[in-house]
């Protein structure tokens, strides 16, 4: 495939040049301080020393020597040669082969090719004066404003200020190192374009894709096919990414994903944006963060996502999700419309009617708090219209109600539960076994009250108490749940894949650039940011 694109290039060149040929002019001699001929050189040989200059329409050549064929209009010039077309393109050499009549030349040795804007160095130039185009197929380096560029095969065609490359093709800039197989670049623009496997280098990330550009004045790029970014301890991948360095902001689009091994946290969607000054980054459409912990990992998916950063070190200080909120590891579920988790202290906040589950305990409140410790469950805090529910048995619930709650855990387990404030309790209590001995609904300011696998084995009753013990047939239906109670276990993920059953219906085509991100929700800052 190589040797046919080259052959390819090197076959369309002569067509093009043929196509806007001009009249035929001959070679002219304009000075030079000896004339002689040789039979022996050619008998149309004209051989010229010392300070020789020519003129071939808008074209002068110096050299030291040359050998002009004025029946065939051609010549080859000899050490020190240097041609100057047009005024503008400036080519030095040791040796040139030049056709008058096709108005094609081949330089050699150490080669120099300049214009406004480039220099192009290498040892064998062939050069087409009908459309300004020239090309190298044994390597070269060019230069163009802090852009230094080699490759083994180059095309240069000046009239459109557009360099194409290919074969081991390395883009040296203050800022980065891009590598690849094919590439073109724009010498008025120094925009890059590049197509096929490439690698970019700089000293903030490592960058691979496949097609794209890359405006090296103004700073921001378009990545495409099989993209992959590498930030020291972030990496994310996409079909495509835009980004502006000048502004510090990028796009993602379709198969976005967002990973920093520094906090085990992996982010999926198929639209994400990034504002490294604002220290934030989002992410939209199926959006799923993934937490991974030693021994489980957290499944969590929302409308949306947005992660808060260290400007300095670029780790996740803060996540928040809001709107159709729900997650799921093995030991825990849950839902609401919002939520934040701060990593410093594994601190989990659930706001907007949140729904708990935890073994066979169902726990709601206004907001819920849930805090961790080595990667295990310590303790929760419900404020605000508190509720733990767990099923009895198909039929009957035991409940505890409050205005707020504290949970304590042990080995992720449910151990202990502190009520402050209208505790309110209906506790089914049963023999040995198992036989229903009789209903307990009580009152009382506060409670404290012991769970031993995940069943109510001891409650205490603090301040003005009333704890009456019904016999199971004297305490009707309508009198056995609390007031506020909901049993939602329908809506409790069974596995990863349920936290996105909430919204399916609602989500009927992907977002694209121009869809609208939604509002943000004002959600508590738990963290004093």
């Amino acid at each position: 495939m190589k040797n046919g694109l080259l052959a390819l290039f090197v076959f369309l060149i002569p067509l093009f040049s043929l196509a806007q040929k001009k009249e035929k002019t001959s070679i002219e001699v304009i000075h030079a301080d000896e004339w002689s001929f040789d039979k022996d050189v050619g008998e149309d040989i004209t051989i010229i020393r010392g300070n020789a200059v020519f003129k071939h329409d808008s074209a002068f050549l110096h050299c030291d020597s040359a050998y002009l064929n004025e029946k065939a209009n051609n010549l080859d010039a000899f050490s020190n040669v240097h041609v100057i077309d047009n005024d503008t393109i400036h080519m030095w050499g040791d040796r040139l082969h030049y056709e008058g009549n096709s108005r094609t030349a081949v330089m050699y040795g150490d080669v120099k090719l300049k214009d406004p804007t480039t220099e192009l160095y290498t040892d064998k130039l062939f050069y087409d004066r009908n459309n300004g185009s020239s090309y190298y197929t044994t390597g070269g380096e060019i230069f163009n404003g802090d852009n230094i560029l080699t490759s083994i095969y180059g095309y240069y065609f000046t009239e459109e200020d557009m360099l194409f490359f290919k074969d081991s093709v390395v883009v040296t800039n203050p800022d980065y190192v891009m590598k690849g197989d094919t590439l073109r670049y724009n010498t008025k623009t120094e925009v890059v374009y590049f197509q096929g496997p490439t690698t970019l280098v700089s000293e903030e990330n490592n960058m691979y894709c496949e097609n794209g550009f890359y405006d090296t004045k103004n700073e921001f790029a378009q990545f495409k096919e099989n993209i992959i970014i590498y930030y020291d301890e972030q990496i994310l991948s996409a079909d495509s990414i835009y980004y502006n360095k000048a502004i510090e902001y990028g796009e993602a689009f379709r198969n976005v994903v967002m990973t920093d091994t520094s906090q085990n946290l992996e982010v999926h969607g198929n639209y994400a944006e990034y504002h490294r000054n604002d220290g934030f980054s989002f992410v939209t459409d199926s959006a799923l963060a993934m937490m991974y912990e030693d021994s489980d990992t957290l499944f969590l998916h929302a409308d949306t996502l947005k992660t808060y950063f260290n400007d300095s070190t670029r780790q996740a200080e803060q996540l928040f999700a809001w709107f159709n909120t729900k997650f799921y590891r093995n030991d825990i579920q849950g839902m609401c419309d919002s939520l934040s988790y701060n990593f410093a202290d594994s601190i989990i906040s659930l706001f907007n009617d949140p729904v708990l589950w935890s073994e066979e305990n169902q726990l709601t409140a206004d907001t819920i708090f849930i805090y961790s410790s080595n990667n295990q469950i310590s303790r929760m805090r419900l404020s605000n219209a508190a509720f733990i529910i767990s099923i009895d048995d198909t039929l009957q619930f035991n409940q505890i109600q409050g205005r707020d709650m504290t949970a304590l855990f042990t080995d992720n387990e449910l151990r202990t539960v502190l009520v402050d404030g209208n505790a309110r309790t209906i506790y089914y209590l049963r023999d040995e076994d198992e036989s229903l001995v009789g209903i307990n609904k009580a009152e009382s300011s506060n409670m404290k009250i012991w769970v031993e696998d995940n069943e109510l084995k001891r409650i205490a009753y603090m301040q003005q108490p009333h704890a009456p013990l019904y016999p199971p047939d004297k305490l009707a239906a309508g009198e056995r749940t609390l007031k506020g109670f909901k049993w939602l276990d329908s809506d409790r993920p069974a596995n990863r894949h349920d936290i996105f059953v909430r919204i399916t219906e609602e989500i009927q085509t992907p977002v694209s650039e121009s869809d609208v991100i939604p509002p943000e929700p004002a959600i508590p800052d738990t963290t004093g940011r």
